[in-house]
């Protein structure tokens, strides 16, 4: 007779217990884990660079509405552009103006009585070749008056040019030439530009009066109107010190 097992399957022991798959199962578990986290990652990454992409056509879209606002706004900043150039340019004339009707009036001033004026003449160096005689070491552009006349000997014309030095604003002042006439000579006009009238003992000048070029408007201001230079209480003969050339 046969013997019959009445234990069940899953309880018995030894050859006749049933085989067991409970490794794979945990093994199939953990691929399928794997795979999980996998598509979570994957779905992560492709939703931040959808998100990305998002970003970069709004920021696209911004760069381009802005580059048309900049282009809309050039006509504004190229008129503020003229007009920051054309106030520099302003700034600019108006610093290098000079007040030649108050200069002329120091020189009037300072003129002592025994001076007579043949001529006058105001520009500034360079401005206009050999009009006038051009000062050695003298900057571009300088302000400068020729005066030419006659005096009544050449202590007179050295307390002119001491006082013509005194005045605010000037550089300094070149003796050109101081020449006495011929005795005999003839009654000299404005028209001969000879205004000694044939005296040999009365000379005729020329010299240079030349103002700083910095600020020349603003010194020759501070000048009191009615205060005699104190240059000029000082010894004649001392004035033509400063000069590139003597009298003659």
């Amino acid at each position: 007779m046969k013997a019959v097992n009445l234990i069940p399957l899953d309880a018995r022991r030894g050859s006749d217990a049933p085989s067991r798959s409970g490794g794979a199962v945990y093994g199939v578990l953990g691929i399928l884990g794997v795979l999980a986290v996998l598509a979570v990652v994957y779905g992560m990454s492709a939703r931040s660079l959808s998100t990305q992409e998002q970003t970069l056509q709004q920021l696209q879209a911004d760069g381009a509405t802005g580059a048309g606002a900049a282009a809309a706004l050039q006509p504004y900043v190229r008129f503020g552009q003229i007009a920051d150039e054309r106030e520099q340019t302003v700034i600019t004339i108006a610093g290098q103006r000079f007040d030649w009707g108050l200069a002329m009036r120091e020189i009037a001033r300072v003129l002592p009585d025994e001076v007579d004026l043949l001529s006058v003449d105001g520009q500034r160096r360079g401005t206009t070749p050999g009009a006038t005689p051009e000062v050695a070491g003298a900057a571009a552009g300088a302000p400068q008056i020729t005066l030419i006349g006659c005096t009544t000997s050449q202590s007179s014309v050295a307390l002119l040019m001491a006082r013509l030095r005194a005045i605010a604003g000037v550089d300094r002042v070149k003796l050109e030439s101081s020449t006495k006439g011929e005795a005999g000579g003839g009654g000299g006009t404005g028209s001969t530009g000879d205004c000694r009238g044939g005296n040999q003992n009365k000379p005729q000048f020329t010299m240079i009066v030349l103002f700083r070029s910095d600020d020349p408007a603003a010194q020759a201001a501070t000048a009191a109107p009615g205060a005699a230079p104190a240059a000029a209480t000082g010894d004649p003969a001392a004035a033509t010190s400063g000069t590139e050339e003597g009298a003659s």
